[in-house]
């Protein structure tokens, strides 16, 4: 453990020049066609979150109007029923606790989509600052392992 490490077991200049990665020379891991899989992917990436974002925005917004439109057919229901002549004071008021159970419903969903749409739109936004700092990540990288590169190629041609 506490062994010293003689000059001899140091390689030489020449043999660590190259620097082998997954048995692979350095110079091939940063190849044009890894990189440009790797910008397809985030951009594939964003375009499925993007849709899918605007499928879910959609499908409340559809929900909503589906629902606002059911409510609006059972209050006139209620309505019409609550104008018919001949109606006892029981039957009034069961139709008027109806169409404070439907208004009320109405409301509650309403503020659960609004509070969806809410989440979805943060969610969105929320990814696009997680994408700003991937990108900002990536181009640091490959710009580190291009300067770690070009510093390699000097140092080989000074040699």
């Amino acid at each position: 453990m506490n062994e010293m490490i003689g000059w001899e077991s140091i390689p030489a200049h020449e043999e660590a020049k190259t620097i082998v990665i997954h048995n692979r020379p350095r110079e091939q891991i940063l190849d044009n066609g890894r990189i440009d899989g790797i910008f397809e992917e985030v951009l594939a990436w964003m375009r499925d979150d993007r849709t899918n974002t605007k499928r879910a925005i959609s499908s409340a917004v559809a929900t909503r109007r589906m629902i606002q439109e059911q409510n609006m057919q059972l209050m006139n229901a209620y309505e019409s029923e609550f104008k018919r002549p001949g109606l006892t004071v029981e039957r009034r008021r069961e139709l008027l606790d109806m169409m404070d159970k439907t208004a009320e419903s109405g409301k509650r969903t309403d503020s659960e989509i609004r509070a969806f749409l809410n989440e979805q739109v943060s969610h969105s936004h929320s990814r696009s600052g997680q994408l700003l700092i991937l990108i900002s990540v990536i181009v640091v990288g490959v710009g580190r392992a291009a300067w770690r590169l070009k510093k390699t190629r000097i140092c080989q041609s000074r040699t």
